[in-house]
């Protein structure tokens, strides 16, 4: 809608021909043609059995599968198969086929047969986590399959012409990565196959990390800027050879369609791909070309055949950016600006502006100099795809040898441009966490942008541009009121922050069942809050399940800790604080010790006895009472019964808003003798909902209902958040399978 009111604003200015008055039509439809691809997206989630199926599986099971393989990728050491329309068992669907088994080769068309485990992609286990179902819907997968066995299954391969052509150019595409990886170092090739090829798999995740930091990740996906390069030079050369217009544009075209489909097409090749061609099909009829009405064309092709693209980063990332471009140009012409360096700044900064939205509600936080590394990465883009293209036949026809002082060029290239990323997340303020917006402010700032632009076109002159200064709003949360307490979905451990007023109490961070705890789940959610530093880190007891993810906590640089607080026990667990990137003071507290908040919120600690010597390690968790202005609420780690006979009598409070309920829910903990005393209004609980315990225990669940507690598992709810203002509290769950917030 943005773009139908430039072109429209064009139209009313004198400057738009009948190509423009298309766009316009074009980008007013495009709000119907969004609303029916809605509708066949939510028609088409019902077509597979096999993702029917699925979508109550909790864990991976054990399967059978067949089909036809349509597209093979790399990840590091692991192939990745996907094959539509398998057999899965009895079920019929797309799978995704993990498999690190040497075994034949495998090309695409190939049947195969095999065996492993099966699961289904699943939501985000908290707000800011990854939305692994979205991701796959979108691509078309119902299942991921990690194959203990794979093979071809003789005599039943597919060859029709299209599948003989993507077969070839995807093996074309593995022998291309090969021979990177023959002439450069591991990070080097990992990143030429990303940006030649489409391949990303072989990128570690420190090179994603200091790419993403310096703000040019996106030179890792085949987009506008590769497909223009790739073009143009392909359209020079040929009309060097022929000097044949509608010849060049022809082969040019029917070039970038066999490109696109070497990279594996992803989405943003796509939508340079049909803008290119418009391009190409403008020159050869002697038309001017109109970036804008491209842009709905390859839009609206895209959602045609792919309507699930409605909501992924990726494509409207790629869109944003190539509005962005189109932005600056209107900003140019209406502005009158002559100065070649100027009218490239704003070129780009139109391409900033307009994605600037889409990264702080992907990543959370913005990098203040992306724009200065862009600037002075872009143009070597031009060096380096040509480099790295005659680098891969040079190999394959001529060997390492000849292809040496290519893949010198490159290698220089590539560790200049990660040394560049490096120095500067060295520097104050390279990363700038912002955390998630609301779309109503987002909508706000997208009409400032375009309320100064209608001005530019309208007036003629720059003074309009000062009112991009109002967009900054976006940057700016509003203070928090209130106290919030947030329990992440962890799995089989525990990890809780507590928001009250300007200060952040983290209790525990630890999981007996997830991988890499912090990066993936604890750290997303920080971001998504926009939290870069944490007031008090309570550890309740030393145990895995509370600890594990506390070391990679101490270590992330973008996370400044005030204090580390454990049980003056044998055991606290002090040692962890000595992981630390900043001088963390560590506390060791018992029973009677008080923290004050500067909220004036007090922290009071009622167990365990200092030198605690209990045989249990759960019996020495720290249990403490907090009381504030908004919301009283009692933590109790992972004691026992026991203990709770033991500090019953020195809680301050008549009752409790919330409860920590202990032990995972565990049937030993929360007796009737303290929910009597505490009368607890909300208990919420974590636990796996695969853990072997059977946790939470059902004789706890009716103890909290008989004494009127309403309680939220994390196995049922995933995250729970509850907001405390005042005498009003809330409680908002994450559930896997929407992941959508919603209110119970």
């Amino acid at each position: 809608m943005v773009f139908a009111v430039i072109v429209l604003v064009r139209i009313f200015r004198g400057r738009a021909g009948p190509t423009s008055v298309k766009a316009a039509v074009v980008f007013f439809l495009v709000p119907f043609f969004l609303f029916s691809a809605s509708l066949r997206a939510e028609s088409a989630k019902s077509f597979s059995s096999l993702k029917e199926s699925l979508v109550n599986l909790i864990s991976s099971t054990e399967c059978s599968f067949c089909g036809i393989v349509t597209d093979i990728s790399l990840d590091n050491d692991k192939m990745i198969y996907y094959i539509k329309k398998a057999e899965v068992d009895t079920l019929s669907g797309s799978v995704r086929v993990t498999s690190s088994v040497p075994g034949e080769d495998i090309g695409v068309g190939d049947c195969v047969i095999g065996s492993g485990t099966i699961r289904a992609p699943h939501g985000p286990d908290n707000p800011g986590g990854f939305d692994e179902e979205a991701y796959y819907t979108v691509r078309g997968t119902d299942g991921l399959i990690t194959a203990s066995k794979i093979q071809k299954a003789v005599g039943q391969e597919e060859r029709d012409v299209f599948i003989c052509i993507k077969r070839f150019l995807t093996g074309l595409r593995l022998d291309a990565v090969g021979a990177l990886c023959e002439n450069l170092g591991p990070e080097e090739a990992a990143v030429m196959s990303a940006v030649l090829t489409g391949e990303r798999g072989l990128l570690s995740d420190e090179t994603k990390d200091s790419l993403t930091a310096g703000g040019i990740s996106h030179i890792l996906a085949v987009s506008g800027l590769h497909i223009s390069l790739v073009a143009g030079g392909m359209y020079s050369m040929l009309m060097m050879l022929f000097g044949r217009k509608k010849l060049s544009c022809l082969i040019t075209a029917s070039f970038l369609v066999l490109y696109g489909i070497f990279t594996g097409m992803p989405v943003s090749a796509v939508r340079a791909i049909i803008m290119s061609s418009c391009m190409l099909v403008a020159r050869m009829r002697g038309k001017s070309y109109d970036m804008m009405s491209a842009m709905a064309v390859a839009g609206l092709t895209i959602l045609f055949i792919r309507p699930f693209y409605i909501t992924d980063s990726s494509f409207i990332m790629s869109f944003c950016a190539a509005g962005g471009a189109a932005y600056g140009r209107e900003i140019v012409c209406g502005a009158r600006i002559r100065d070649k360096r100027l009218i490239s700044l704003i070129t780009v900064g139109g391409i900033y502006l307009f994605l600037i939205p889409v990264l702080i509600n992907t990543y959370y936080y913005v990098t203040p100099y992306s724009l200065i590394i862009n600037i002075a990465v872009i143009p070597l883009m031009s060096l380096l795809v040509p480099f790295g293209g005659i680098c891969i036949p040079a190999t394959v026809l001529f060997g390492g040898r000849i292809a040496g002082f290519t893949c010198g060029i490159c290698h220089y290239i590539i560790k200049g441009v990660i040394m560049l990323c490096n120095i500067s997340k060295k520097l104050p303020f390279s990363k700038i966490i912002i955390g998630h917006r609301d779309a109503r402010i987002i909508l706000f700032y997208y009409a400032v942008i375009l309320l100064v632009l209608i001005l530019i076109m309208t007036a003629r002159n720059k003074r309009p541009l000062w009112c991009l200064v109002a967009c900054f709003v976006i940057f700016f949360g509003l203070p928090s009121r209130g106290t919030a307490v947030h329990m992440l979905d962890v799995g089989q451990g525990e990890c809780i922050l507590i928001e009250d007023g300007g200060e952040r109490i983290m209790i525990d961070a630890g999981s007996t069942n997830v991988k890499k705890l912090y990066k993936y789940r604890i750290a997303p959610f920080l971001k998504y809050m926009g939290i870069d530093s944490i007031d008090h880190v309570f550890l309740t007891h030393a145990d895995s399940d509370h600890k594990n993810g506390m070391q990679e906590l101490f270590t992330d640089t973008d996370l400044n800790v005030g204090d580390f607080i454990c049980a003056d026990t044998k055991d606290g667990g002090e040692e962890i604080a000595t992981f630390s990137h900043n001088e963390c003071p560590v506390r060791k507290v018992a029973v009677g010790d008080e923290i004050r908040l500067s909220s004036g919120s007090i922290i009071r600690i009622v167990s365990p006895q200092k030198d605690d010597q209990s045989a249990d390690r759960n019996d020495g968790s720290i249990v403490f009472e907090f009381t504030g202005k908004n919301m009283t609420a009692l933590f109790t780690g992972d004691s026992s019964s026991e203990v709770e006979e033991e500090y019953i009598g020195s809680l301050s409070e008549p009752e409790y808003d919330i409860l920590k309920v202990a032990h995972h829910g565990s049937k030993y903990s929360t007796s009737d003798l303290l929910l009597e005393r505490i009368s607890p209004k909300i208990g919420i609980i974590s636990a796996s909902a695969t853990n072997r315990y059977g946790h939470p225990a059902q004789e706890t669940l009716l103890r909290l209902e008989k004494a009127g507690c309403r309680s939220f598992s994390t196995p049922v709810c995933g995250y729970i958040g509850i907001k405390c203002d005042k005498e009003k509290i809330s409680v908002a769950v994450f559930k896997k399978a929407s992941g959508k917030a919603l209110n119970p």
